[in-house]
């Protein structure tokens, strides 16, 4: 993608056009890129973004076809997972941050009938669904097992229903860490632990439609911050913001480059 040139907060104000495309990765998935456009005599220019899934827009006048698409999640299940997974008061714990307050205000004028509601490691999500991670058909699951486990691995339902092993694995793990053990003794009966679970959960709980469906429905918006993450350098006011769009609300996570 090339390095980004350095982008500067007082010209965020020219960048008033909002244009939607699809994005599609190496791995095959696509998803939605939200450009904030200026105009020029001859061009209309996006911001310069360092995102892993998107590069900066670029297009003559003459050839751009305009459009503003954002996706909604209407899934039940999927909207039931991001309400509960959400971070529902944490962005009225970080309001005082100009990154939150800048954020949350972009996506207040963009959606003014839906409330911002911060989802923590979203981008990680979405970054994970970008590399094919939550693809059914690669032999590695390891994507979906981290993601399975992260968010139900210690769900009540699944201990009541999890086999005797896994349970005694787990509180052979517990015990381990107790009674402070080697360092490696009780990684191992974590890791031991965490080998059974996982089978577990992915054969019978398994939620990876559900992360697909959030990364087929992301956008990423390449963005001007005013905060300075690093002085002096090219990305310190760079960043993106991720989200994904319900009825309701719209989950979001702001990401930085340092």
């Amino acid at each position: 993608m090339g390095r980004p040139k350095r982008v500067f907060p007082r010209n965020l104000k020219f960048h008033t056009i909002r244009h939607t495309e699809k994005v599609k990765m190496i791995s095959g998935v696509e998803i939605t890129a939200l450009h904030l456009l200026k105009e020029t005599e001859q061009y209309y220019m996006g911001i310069e973004t360092w995102a892993f899934c998107c590069s900066k827009y670029k297009c003559k006048k003459e050839k751009a076809k305009i459009e503003f698409n954002i996706p909604t999640i209407t899934d039940e299940k999927v909207v039931e997972f991001l309400d509960k997974k959400s971070w529902k008061d944490y962005v009225d714990k970080r309001k005082d941050s100009t990154d939150m307050s800048e954020t949350v205000s972009f996506l207040n004028e963009l959606f003014p009938d839906k409330k911002p509601v911060f989802f923590y490691e979203l981008e990680s999500l979405i970054a994970t669904y970008c590399f094919g991670g939550f693809s059914k058909d690669k032999e590695d699951t390891e994507d979906r097992k981290y993601y399975n486990f992260k968010y139900q691995g210690l769900r009540a339902e699944i201990e009541k229903n999890q086999p005797d092993n896994i349970t005694k694995a787990f509180n052979d793990y517990s015990e381990s860490s107790k009674n402070k053990e080697d360092d490696k003794i009780t990684t191992k009966k974590y890791n031991d632990y965490r080998d059974l679970a996982d089978d577990f959960i992915l054969k019978n709980y398994d939620l990876t439609d559900v992360f697909e469906t959030i990364g087929l429905n992301s956008v990423v918006c390449p963005y001007i911050f005013t905060n300075s993450t690093m002085k002096g350098y090219s990305y310190e006011n760079v960043g993106e913001i991720f989200f994904v769009v319900t009825e309701d609300c719209v989950y979001f996570q702001a990401k930085r480059h340092f």
